[in-house]
């Protein structure tokens, strides 16, 4: 019985590919050195594997990619800044939470590292870094769908 179960399994790996792409997904991690293994692997397994390339801060390309698009809707002139009065505007529309004028500063200085009053896309995915660390992808996305609402 238990070389029957063997066999298949064997049958099982081979028609999934299992060990080539455990092979691959260890090449992956080796080669890119990901900040999140863990996180890279679940999105080289669920997605494409182009967005599950990390940046300096553990993002995935998929996620920085989502975070760019509330950036931009952040972003209301368009010049690639969001100042206090962007983040206010926004979070009067899209907040959720009502957040106290004292509130939204600290937030905003937070995210404004270079403190020039302005945010910059690298600064706002580098403070959301922090903030979707320990989600799921299905958590990160319901809280990009709720930010965007």
């Amino acid at each position: 019985v238990d070389q029957k179960i063997k066999a298949g399994d064997e049958e099982d790996l081979a028609r999934h590919q299992i060990k080539g792409r455990r092979a691959a997904m260890l090449q992956e991690v080796v080669m890119r050195k990901p900040v999140d293994p863990v996180q890279y692997l679940v999105d080289y397994l669920t997605m494409d594997p182009s967005r599950a390339a990390q940046d300096a801060n553990g993002v995935s390309a998929y996620r920085r990619a989502r975070l760019l698009d509330v950036f931009k809707v952040m972003d209301a002139d368009g010049d690639g800044k969001v100042d206090f009065k962007e983040c206010q505007g926004f979070t009067g529309k899209h907040g959720g939470k009502v957040l106290s004028e004292t509130e939204l500063s600290a937030i905003f200085g937070d995210i404004d590292s270079s403190m020039d009053a302005l945010i910059d896309e690298d600064e706002f995915v580098r403070f959301f870094s922090r903030v979707v660390r320990s989600m799921s992808n299905p958590e990160f996305d319901a809280m990009i769908e709720e930010m965007l609402l």
